[in-house]
Parts: C-alpha cells; sequence; structure tokens
C-alpha cells in the first residue's frame, strides 16, 4: 500500500505500509524531496498512513529507521522500542511503535 504527497502536479513525498494485519500495520518507506522537507510533508503522509490503518482495525503502527530519523518520529508520537544492530549493510535501525487505537478483537 502506499500514498503519495503532491504539490501541484509534482510528487513531493511517499509512504509505503503493508496492509494491516492483526492490528498492526509496518511503514516500509517514508521519503519528502529534500527542498520540501520540514513543511509538513512527512507529518501529512504519517497521519494519512495512520488514518488509513485505524480505519482498517489497526490499533498500532510500526517502523524502523536510522538515528538520523528518531527525532522526526518521535514529535510525531512514536516511541523507539528496540535496537537492531547492524540490520542494513552493517547499519544500526531502531524499532519504534505508535499506538493509535485500543486494541480490538472482536
Amino acid at each position: 500500500m502506499g500514498i503519495l504527497a503532491f504539490q501541484g502536479s509534482e510528487a513531493i513525498g511517499f509512504i509505503s505500509f503493508s496492509t494491516p494485519n492483526l492490528g498492526v500495520s509496518n511503514c516500509e518507506w517514508l521519503g519528502v524531496r529534500p527542498s520540501y522537507r520540514g513543511q509538513g510533508a512527512g507529518k501529512q503522509l504519517l497521519a494519512a498512513w495512520e488514518q488509513y490503518a485505524a480505519s482498517h482495525s489497526s490499533h498500532c503502527v510500526t517502523l524502523i529507521c536510522e538515528d538520523d530519523n528518531i527525532t522526526f518520529y518521535r514529535k510525531n508520537g512514536f516511541s523507539v522500542v528496540g535496537l537492531i544492530p547492524q540490520y542494513c549493510l552493517g547499519i544500526d535501525f531502531h524499532f519504534l511503535y505508535k499506538q493509535i487505537a485500543e486494541p480490538s478483537f472482536v
């Protein structure tokens, strides 16, 4: 699944994520063109993903990221819950989590 962000007819960002399963959706990639960073596009993409996940019975969303991105995700309500040492190309990644609804397994 994915969502694109546009400024006029120009694509400025994207988010791709897993189809919600067992109440969880995982972000695979989030990217915003450098010239549009810091202007709210990333925050809007996260919000759109969370809204989609919630509307499909998810109670949480998860992702992994490098050190450089932790501040952004924390500002958007995510908590760092783990470290994956040397995950990709020898780079440490962090596992992040955000609860978006109460779990419901009815």
